[in-house]
């Protein structure tokens, strides 16, 4: 019995790393989406999508998870056919807030469910996919970038891997 777990180790290693290879290869050739360059300032018409990303407002403005003022952008997301209609949201931060990253960042689907959150200031939409729905994968200024798969199930992201960007 040992012998056949060791054999389906030693055989399943050299497919996680081309697994890992194509993501890689994926993630290099992928446009990372971020709120400078892609996003838009969020409005009065995301009041709705932002409390359900969990922002607190006070008066006219929004606060991060640190309760310091924040810049909140929008970016629309075409998931694919399960999810035409996601949207990112980027709510700035201090380092001590967010890390490096400088963002939380949300995924949304056009019913206001959170489907991702964590830190990261990018997102790329990857060409491989899960029940019809793209990987994701996230930049948070490091030398790693997490592929993250559609779980249909739980109506949410699942991670996936993490892949080495380091030539």
């Amino acid at each position: 019995m040992k012998y056949a777990v060791l054999a389906l180790l030693l055989t399943s290693l050299p497919l996680a790393t081309a697994q890992a290879q194509d993501y890689g290869s994926e993630i290099a050739k992928a446009k990372f989406l971020d709120p400078q360059h892609n996003g838009r300032p969020a409005t009065e018409a995301d009041t709705t999508l932002l409390a359900s990303a969990g922002l607190k407002r006070v008066e006219k403005n929004y606060l991060n998870d640190c309760d310091e003022p924040a810049t909140i952008h929008t970016v629309p997301l075409n998931l694919g056919s399960g999810l035409s209609d996601a949207t990112a949201v980027f709510v700035s931060g201090s380092s001590a807030c967010y890390g490096k990253a400088g963002y939380a960042l949300s995924v949304l689907d056009n019913r206001g469910r959170i489907l991702w959150n964590n830190a990261a200031s990018a997102v790329a939409i990857l060409p491989s996919t899960r029940d019809g729905v793209h990987n994701l994968s996230f930049y948070a200024s490091d030398s790693t970038r997490s592929v993250w798969h559609w779980n249909l199930s739980r109506h949410q992201y699942d991670r996936l891997m993490t892949v080495s960007t380091r030539s």
